[in-house]
């Protein structure tokens, strides 16, 4: 996953309402959507989200007053950090003017094979300390672009095609940023806090690694997603890892059925573009074949689309066919007359070594072959001459 998505208010309350309705229903705990919607502050809504911007996450609430499928909605900058800032290198928020984006792309994907072997995750992981992110959709890049920059290549936008939010699983945290900041309430001087999280990935499903080698974990039912927030074993992680990929006997690959991929404007390419057209399809030009350069017209682009062809003015692939042979023909004819004259005559002559035309007349001086182009070889018959042009193709190469 390349770290780009398309980021929404819409997405964010959709979530909200069903894992709300699906705790309530499921789980014995108490329908709290109208104190999530309220604690949602209107997230900007953006069409071409990176890591090092802040998001509305899901988590189980932290809170030990809360009970225990008490669904929290928090505010967290997209790239972990495991660890806790100092004073004199602390952790920045996006509103600080001093601000990075720099360290929050080093660990803004996690790959769910490591999470339990790598320290930064294996805590968060043990310590059910999972979540949700809820966009409209994602971008790839396909790795077969040529070109390493990244303005040039192709983007592609995943989404559902019902237009669902796609429930992206990921992990969170929380460390001290290094400040000290006022509280209000108690008038005393507490340590400031920042919340991060990173997104899972897995091997990409089988007819998708065109795009890209990798993906990430799509939570694709209400009822997944509830047991990732509040129960996150590691069969849950296995279920992750290999359902969304192969499918199951209950429940097939989210790949095959509900995905919707295509090519988007190379706008989305500069992260700073947020136009509404960042996620609108568009038709991918064809790349002519090499054949085409060497048809009438030469390279030479004919829109299909603005001019109907008419079939009777189509030329048979046979009628070509026969033209070819009859040019290559006449060739061979015109070669062979000018050899045989050139024998009956006591003009002097060459014959070219590659294509055997005799060269006679005013033509016996030619240091290239008419036909072909090849460069003269000498004869033998005629020494002398050859001799004679061969310096004075050398006094023309100096010149």
């Amino acid at each position: 996953m390349c770290g780009r998505t398309a980021y929404s208010a819409n997405s964010t309350a959709a979530t909200a309402r069903d894992l709300s309705n699906e705790i309530e229903k499921n789980c014995n705990g108490e329908n709290n959507e109208e104190a999530i919607l309220h604690r949602l502050e209107d997230p900007h809504n953006r069409q071409n989200s990176t890591p090092g911007q802040e998001y509305h996450i899901f988590r189980r609430s932290p809170r030990k007053e809360d009970a225990n499928n008490d669904l929290d909605v928090c505010t967290a900058i997209w790239g972990l950090l495991p660890t806790h800032g100092t004073q004199n290198k602390p952790h920045l928020f996006p509103t600080n003017s001093n601000f990075s984006v720099s360290p929050h792309y080093t660990m803004f994907n996690a790959r769910v094979e490591t999470i339990y072997d790598k320290i930064s995750f294996s805590n968060l992981i043990r310590n059910q300390q999972s979540c949700i992110l809820a966009v409209d959709g994602y971008y790839e890049w396909t790795i077969e672009s040529q070109s390493i920059d990244i303005k040039k290549k192709q983007p592609y936008f995943v989404c559902n095609k019902t237009k669902r939010p796609l429930l992206l699983a990921g992990l969170w945290t929380t460390v001290k940023t290094g400040h000290q900041i006022h509280n209000a309430t108690t008038n005393k001087l507490e340590e400031e806090t920042i919340t991060t999280f990173t997104i899972l990935t897995t091997d990409a499903h089988q007819n998708f690694k065109w795009l890209h080698p990798r993906q990430p974990i799509m939570l694709w039912n209400t009822e997944i997603a509830i047991e990732w927030l509040f129960n996150p074993t590691s069969d849950t992680v296995q279920k992750l890892r290999y359902i969304p990929i192969n499918g199951s006997a209950e429940q097939s690959s989210i790949w095959d059925n509900e995905l919707s991929v295509y090519p988007v404007s190379k706008k989305v390419n500069d992260s700073k573009y947020q136009g509404d057209d960042c996620t609108v399809e568009i038709k991918l030009e064809k790349v002519q074949s090499i054949t085409s350069f060497f048809s009438p017209g030469g390279n030479k682009r004919v829109k299909t689309e603005d001019k109907k062809v008419d079939q009777k003015d189509i030329i048979p692939t046979s009628q070509i066919d026969d033209a070819q042979t009859k040019v290559e023909d006449t060739k061979k004819e015109s070669i062979k007359e000018s050899k045989d004259n050139a024998s009956s005559s006591t003009t002097k002559s060459w014959a070219c070594a590659v294509c055997t035309f005799m060269h006679t007349g005013q033509k016996f001086d030619y240091l290239v072959c008419e036909v072909c182009g090849s460069l003269r070889v000498h004869d033998t018959n005629n020494s002398e001459d050859a001799t004679k042009n061969d310096d004075r193709g050398r006094k023309r190469t100096n010149i």
